[in-house]
């Protein structure tokens, strides 16, 4: 009887061209789904208390530019080899020392995944209770959580098919946002393109704070490019 490998697991196999499911469209609808949430609406918003809406976006583009070089040659290990992150950590740290990084990198990701489950759970919340008169955003954060852990068990397709009708909507919504707060700024005499707040905010930190955002994805990101 041969012995098993501890080194090798099935999720952490190589993917081969021909197991790859995520296309194009996927891709960015993956994208979409991950980068219009909450947290970058507040970074947009910590922007503003100091610049202009398009010096704002020009920060938020230019720091997204730079970030994504650095995720373009880490991701190359994913499309290139359909490696993932765990087996990439291997060549740098060692076997017995990617135990370092991958806890590191896993505690990161299990506060982040609470805090998101959090902010999605009064999401919810606040829409029952607005259409039903329901309160709890303790069962919404359950039975959110639980959405989430089941379709990331079942694989990247799952995720992926639930990405394709999330991220319309969220584009949806997101035009509904813009046009209902132009219009509720107009009513107060204030042109959202040319408003600035009075605080001060240092453009380096503004722009650093947009690059820091996306650096664990930016690590990350084998785990979906081998798709």
């Amino acid at each position: 009887m041969q012995e098993k490998n501890h080194l090798l697991e099935e999720a952490i196999l190589p993917v081969w061209n021909n197991q790859r499911t995520i296309g194009f469209i996927g891709f960015i609808w993956m994208w979409i789904s991950m980068a219009v949430i909450i947290a970058t609406f507040s970074l947009g918003e910590t922007g503003i208390k100091s610049m202009s809406l398009f010096e704002v976006l020009g920060i938020i583009f230019i720091a997204n530019v730079a970030i994504a070089i650095i995720m373009t040659l880490v991701a190359d290990i994913g499309v290139e080899h359909g490696l993932s992150f765990a087996v990439y950590l291997r060549a740098p740290f060692g076997i017995r020392g990617t135990h370092f990084p991958s806890i590191a990198r896993g505690i990161g990701a299990s506060i982040w995944f609470g805090i998101q489950t959090y902010l999605g759970a009064l999401a919810l919340n606040g829409i029952s209770e607005y259409l039903l008169g329901f309160d709890n955003w303790f069962i919404w954060y359950v039975l959110f959580a639980f959405i989430q852990i089941v379709s990331t068990g079942m694989g990247i397709r799952a995720v992926e098919v639930i990405t394709s009708v999330a991220a319309p909507c969220i584009i949806a919504v997101t035009i509904w946002m813009y046009f209902t707060l132009e219009e509720l700024a107009q009513i107060k005499g204030v042109n959202i393109w040319t408003f600035a707040g009075s605080e001060n905010i240092n453009l380096f930190v503004f722009f650093f704070a947009n690059m820091s955002f996306w650096s664990a994805l930016a690590i990350d990101i084998p785990n979906l490019t081998r798709f």
